[in-house]
């Protein structure tokens, strides 16, 4: 067995001994369509998700203004083959924009998102 193989099962199977702490996040596409000069309206494709298991990492709150709310979660590298075409998040009822990303390790994404 490689050594490749041998950590992504691994990690597979911290996701799985963590249980509850794992949550389910929905990841919205990119809206993506084509804008008309002529009407100069914008008609969009239909939006596209995937629902993929995450754990938090980390959830914090500016005293100055507490309707913010800035979340860390990391996900299996695996489960999403481009994470630059997503925007949002979604946990629970709270959405969340993605801020920013890093591939931590090559199996493990460290995402940043910013909502409430």
């Amino acid at each position: 067995m490689s050594y490749n193989n041998l950590i992504s099962s691994q990690v597979d199977n911290a996701f799985t001994l963590l249980g509850d702490l794992v949550v389910s996040v929905t990841f919205k596409e990119r809206e993506s369509g084509d804008y008309d000069f002529a009407t100069q309206s914008f008609s969009s494709s239909t939006e596209t998700s995937t629902t993929i298991k995450a754990i938090v990492l980390n959830t914090k709150r500016e005293p100055e203004d507490y309707t913010k709310e800035e979340i860390e979660v990391i996900i299996k590298s695996k489960d999403v083959t481009d994470i630059s075409l997503y925007d949002e998040i979604v946990i629970g009822s709270k959405t969340y924009s993605i801020s920013s990303f890093e591939d931590v390790s090559g199996f493990i994404l460290q995402i940043t998102a910013v909502g409430g």
